[in-house]
């Protein structure tokens, strides 16, 4: 998946200091994916601009630049044009082709997946595709249109690319009716207040702690998802890798820090002591839940059904993490 930060909504920035901590804070969203766009032309509007700068203005500019990667402009045998209007009887705007639009739309015509970040309030595109014509030079070949996936929120852009890379593969039901359903989900759901570990009965409440499972439809998607088994090893990359999946799908983020110190896949998700961390089962497919102290407090199926405790303190010992290291933690 290509991401492409679209370097013309930057001249509609009107608040310097809060676009830029927008865009800082989405690229850290978007992360390990790479977010390409036409960084010289980052750097003329900086410069165009910079008496305006404050000082967390620059250190945040700095930061982005950094995170960026530049990209080539589109083959000079075409010329791009972007639609103002889904009505393509009306005028279009100026030619793009030294754009990173115009090479987000070559990637779509060579049926690869794409997709632009505007910044939030931009005027150069209001719909959530981006309609693109490439013309050749030569007149007697024909247009080409590409549609191009147009987001300004990180968290959508984010749900449209696990969707596609990872979701896409492992429905079993008709995918855009399941995309559909888990986009409405991730809309409405209030990640920023999220608080996963609330306990009833001494169990996690399933529907706060995995809150995919909320929705019926993906719940009963998920009762579908197995692996196929073999080998230890093929099992032990399978689960991590489905587990990967629900575990994010649910809205939990892998914790690259944690998994390498315990040398488990480990995701995370919530504050303080409202936090979980879930533990990937690799031998029978499901996840060993722990509070942020380390303490292991049950285990869980995909869907968040409760499974069992452990209740010998051996076991509970040997499930929990010892001396967390809470400095790794994702979300403080």
């Amino acid at each position: 998946m290509n991401i492409y930060l679209n370097e013309c909504s930057f001249d509609n920035i009107s608040e310097i200091e809060e676009s830029l901590f927008w865009l800082f804070d989405s690229i850290n969203k978007l992360s390990p994916h790479s977010i390409y766009t036409r960084l010289q032309a980052i750097k003329n509007w900086k410069d165009t601009f910079d008496d305006l700068f404050d000082k967390p203005s620059r250190t945040y500019m700095e930061r982005i630049i950094n995170r960026l990667e530049d990209c080539n402009p589109a083959s000079s045998v075409f010329y791009y044009h972007h639609f103002t209007h889904q009505d393509f009887g009306l005028a279009v705007s100026e030619n793009i082709s030294d754009t990173s639009l115009a090479i987000a739309a070559e990637k779509i015509l060579q049926n690869q997946l794409a997709v632009i970040l505007n910044l939030p309030n931009s005027s150069y595109n209001q719909r959530s595709y981006l309609p693109i014509l490439q013309s050749p030079y030569n007149a007697k070949e024909q247009d080409k249109l590409a549609n191009i996936p147009c987001f300004d929120s990180a968290k959508k852009a984010q749900c449209f690319v696990f969707l596609h890379e990872k979701i896409k593969h492992q429905v079993t039901q008709d995918f855009e009716s399941f995309a559909k359903v888990y986009q409405t989900h991730i809309d409405s759901f209030d990640f920023a207040n999220w608080k996963p570990k609330q306990m009833k009965d001494n169990k996690l409440i399933k529907n706060i702690a995995f809150p995919a499972s909320s929705n019926v439809s993906i719940k009963k998607e998920l009762d579908k998802w197995k692996i196929e088994k073999g080998s230890t090893e093929h099992n032990i990359t399978e689960y991590n890798r489905l587990g990967g999946i629900v575990a994010e799908l649910h809205g939990y983020t892998k914790n690259e820090r944690l998994s390498s110190h315990y040398k488990y896949d480990i995701y995370e998700a919530g504050y303080g002591n409202n936090k979980l961390l879930l533990s990937i089962d690799v031998e029978n497919g499901a996840f060993e839940v722990i509070e942020s102290s380390g303490t292991h407090i049950g285990v869980y199926g995909y869907d968040g059904h409760y499974i069992k405790h452990y209740t010998e303190q051996k076991d509970i010992d040997t499930h929990s993490f010892k001396n967390i290291p809470t400095h790794l933690f994702l979300f403080k």
